[in-house]
């Protein structure tokens, strides 16, 4: 089928379309029709439609096989989400999430090496003679709050593991938090003209604030598991408009 991705998660094996995802065991197969959000796919659970179907309760076998695909899918990337009636997500205990979030190896490398040029050009200046010292005094003005920010970039890492949330700093103890200690969620959502995407995350716990940008990895992993856990009094929502896409 055109525009069809095939997912083997040992003996389930999900199709995934733009219009539904089909999940198949060895004695049943169903199809739940959504739509694909990022690295997974939204199922409206009462939509289900069976395939091929072998069983005597159809309400029952439809959650066991929504807790097969939840079981098989913990570790994997590709996520599927069971919604209610309601948009919240069935069993959201059991989706197994697993978030890594810090600066790419490949910001930290370009901070590094501006903070090298600029150290190595500030000593080379103390050796020409006739030059300004008020050039190396500008070569420490760039260079140090680079170095802070390298260094940040080395030592921050928020990760979430099942529904533990951990957050270690440049400075200071790492802490943790699970999603009912938190109190506020501030979301920055920048919109165009044919897409919508998260830009920051602000979260509050525990009389702390860490705060995520899209520039770090899974960020909008994170923002999709604040979503489905948090309550919706809790997160506030503020968008800007931006030009082009």
């Amino acid at each position: 089928m055109t525009g069809e991705k095939k997912e083997n998660i040992e003996d389930i094996q999900l199709t995934v379309t733009k219009w539904y995802v089909q999940a198949e065991d060895r004695e049943k197969a169903a199809r739940f029709f959504g739509e694909p959000g990022l690295d997974g796919f939204c199922a409206e659970a009462d939509s289900m439609e069976w395939i091929r179907y072998r069983g005597s309760a159809p309400e029952q076998d439809r959650d066991e096989l929504i807790h097969k695909v939840l079981r098989y899918q913990r570790d994997k990337k590709f996520k599927v989400v069971f919604l209610d009636e309601n948009d919240e997500p069935l069993y959201k205990d059991e989706l197994g999430w697993n978030i890594d979030i810090h600066l790419p190896a490949a910001y930290r490398a370009v901070m590094l090496g501006i903070v090298f040029f600029l150290g190595l050009l500030a000593f080379s200046l103390r050796n020409v003679e006739g030059a300004n010292p008020a050039l190396n005094i500008v070569c420490a003005a760039y260079a140090c709050p680079l170095a802070v920010l390298a260094f940040w970039g080395c030592r921050f890492r928020l990760t979430v593991e099942e529904q533990n949330i951990t957050v270690r700093r440049a400075f200071g103890k790492r802490y943790g938090f699970s999603p009912d200690e938190i109190t506020k969620v501030t979301r920055r959502v920048r919109s165009g003209t044919s897409a919508v995407w998260t830009d920051r995350v602000t979260v509050y716990a525990k009389s702390r604030r860490v705060s995520v940008n899209s520039y770090l990895t899974e960020m909008e992993k994170l923002d999709n598991f604040l979503l489905w856990h948090v309550s919706g009094s809790k997160i506030v929502t503020k968008e800007k408009k931006s030009r082009g896409f």
